[in-house]
């Protein structure tokens, strides 16, 4: 593909605070800004891929491995399999691995975000 016509993407960040919902900051970047620690996820986002570029920037993940998940040796699939040995101990109950990870609270940011689609 041609320099000139490759397509160039933003990135909209937005803070919430998850207690109240409210949005207490937007930035619209090309990179993932500094100050982010940790990254809350769906299912969806369980890739090899993204969890690199979070353990790349030093961003803790939290996303559900998929119920299929098998351990790997990858480094940036620690915290991934940290979340599978956490579910085997569990016996597969992900709504209480959610409750214990604070993943709830992926969902108190679901209206800010959605204002901006």
């Amino acid at each position: 593909m041609d320099e000139t016509k490759k397509r160039k993407w933003i990135k909209v960040h937005a803070a919430v605070d998850p207690k109240s919902g409210e949005c207490l900051s937007i930035s619209v970047t090309d990179e993932t800004p500094r100050s982010v620690q940790k990254a809350y996820a769906d299912g969806a986002y369980d890739t090899l891929r993204c969890r690199e570029k979070l353990y790349e920037r030093g961003i803790e993940d939290i996303i559900p491995p998929r119920k299929t998940a098998k351990l790997r040796s990858e480094r940036p699939l620690y915290n991934r399999n940290k979340g599978v040995k956490e579910l085997q101990g569990l016996k597969g109950d992900y709504k209480l691995w959610k409750l214990l990870k604070g993943y709830g609270r992926l969902w108190k940011a679901e209206p800010s975000r959605n204002f901006f689609l």
